[in-house]
């Protein structure tokens, strides 16, 4: 988890240190909460890392006198990248559609957390689940929408991995596991962006979280005409 102030970053909160040029004064430690998301999309580092939004939203300027101790109290909803990778949420493989059904229910649960309004969509009976979310923000306001999936490619043979694909691992600081980045963690970085800015959006956001997307998204272009009104 890094701290990030500035374009500049820290270690996790309970190892930040003088030797730091921006850090995060030791009275706060206890009102950061972690969103867990990618580094990769949201700052570019190639490693899965996180957000870390302070409550009061005050940011120090001046390194602190002395090393910090104790250890910010992660949220539980901080571990729901894994929670996601944890979903064989294979499109390509009939035998796991129960687990692309799953898949959508756990994305239209964490956006409901948030207050959203977020349900279950699909073409005809048979396609693929996709999830469509909206948050309000002031009205007259333009909208946002922001778009993922849900859906995964198959891990192959699990031989060639050097950890479990279907159980998130830790290795350094990157997370590893099928749908890790493409496109669980995008999932997350929206989710990180609206919990972060709770109830003060700026704009409308829309989301749109398709279910097929790794096996050429056959059926959205039925599904934008169908459910177009819901996108605005």
């Amino acid at each position: 988890v890094q701290v990030l102030s500035d374009g500049l970053g820290s270690g996790d909160v309970s190892t930040v240190s003088a030797d730091h040029a921006v850090s995060i004064e030791p009275f706060l430690a206890d009102q950061i909460e972690v969103l867990k998301g990618p580094a990769t999309l949201l700052y570019g580092s190639g490693a899965i890392g996180g957000a870390v939004n302070v409550v009061d939203g005050r940011i120090p300027e001046m390194q602190p006198g002395a090393p910090l101790q104790g250890r910010a109290e992660l949220r539980d909803r901080s571990r729901d990248l894994e929670d996601l990778v944890r979903i064989q949420s294979v499109s390509a493989d009939p035998q796991r559609r129960d687990e692309v059904e799953r898949s959508a229910e756990a994305v239209r649960d964490l956006f409901a957390a948030e207050g959203c309004q977020a349900r279950i969509v699909r073409h005809g009976e048979d396609g693929p689940p996709a999830v469509i979310a909206h948050k309000a923000g002031p009205q007259g306001a333009p909208t946002v929408l922001l778009y993922a999936h849900h859906d995964v490619q198959p891990e192959n043979d699990h031989a060639d991995w050097d950890t479990p694909p279907w159980e998130p691992t830790e290795v350094g600081d990157r997370l590893y596991g099928r749908g890790a980045a493409d496109d669980k963690a995008g999932i997350i970085a929206h989710l990180g962006a609206i919990r972060a800015l709770g109830d003060e959006l700026p704009v409308n956001v829309t989301f749109l979280i398709e279910g097929e997307e790794e096996v050429g998204s056959d059926t959205l272009p039925d599904l934008l005409k169908t459910y177009v009104d819901r996108l605005r």
